[in-house]
């Protein structure tokens, strides 16, 4: 699910100040914007639950971008997949240990990072409505707690999208099924809208269960 962009920009201005590019160290918590809060809730109310940061350039993905999370004396690389997602989020005990991004950056180049909330249910070409719904509800909850008195201006999730699935069908508990709608070219279950639904049963395994 898009949160809108984080403040990333100004990170790597800083990063690529110079005349050639050169390595400089960003404290990690100014690039991982919420992470620290979103550990920081019990485990049990964000199970189903993942975030994801993409690094975008001008809009764009930016699969190109080199970076290497520091902790102490440890320099462990940052993949960056093609569509600009980072694939190595640091851990909890790593942030706590004031961990450090080091970021090799081009000249003038300027860079944000999106911020998603996923669901961490397994993509299979069939998955139970049961988990998808208490994703939804996970979401919305770990939202209004992070949104503290902005909560009422938080947008609500409302539905998992299959991302890559193609098309899908909700199959309902007397075993009829339902066609799904197509947002931003996914299958999305809405559980509020397609009642009683068993199970999700999907054109092929989808690359991710987002939410939206």
């Amino acid at each position: 699910m898009r949160r809108g962009l984080i403040p990333f920009a100004v990170v790597l201005a800083l990063a690529a100040g110079g005349a050639a590019a050169q390595e400089r160290l960003v404290d990690a918590v100014r690039i991982f914007a919420m992470l620290d809060r979103f550990y920081a809730m019990p485990p049990a109310d964000r199970s189903l639950l993942a975030v994801r940061y993409n690094v975008m350039r001008d809009g764009k993905p930016a699969p190109d971008l080199h970076a290497v999370l520091v902790v102490g004396q440890k320099r462990t690389p940052i993949p960056i997949a093609a569509d600009g997602r980072i694939d190595r989020l640091p851990t909890p005990t790593e942030l706590a240990a004031h961990a450090q991004v080091a970021i090799d950056a081009p000249p003038s180049a300027k860079f944000s990072s999106r911020l998603s909330l996923d669901t961490a249910i397994a993509p299979a070409p069939e998955v139970s409505a049961a988990s998808c719904a208490q994703a939804i509800a996970q979401a919305n909850a770990v939202i209004r707690k992070a949104a503290g008195v902005m909560a009422m201006l938080a947008p609500k999730v409302k539905a998992a999208t299959f991302v890559g699935a193609g098309s899908g069908v909700a199959v309902l508990a007397d075993g009829r099924t339902v066609s799904l709608p197509l947002v931003g070219g996914a299958p999305a279950y809405d559980p509020e809208v397609i009642k009683d639904a068993r199970s999700i049963r999907l054109g092929r395994a989808p690359s991710v269960i987002s939410l939206e």
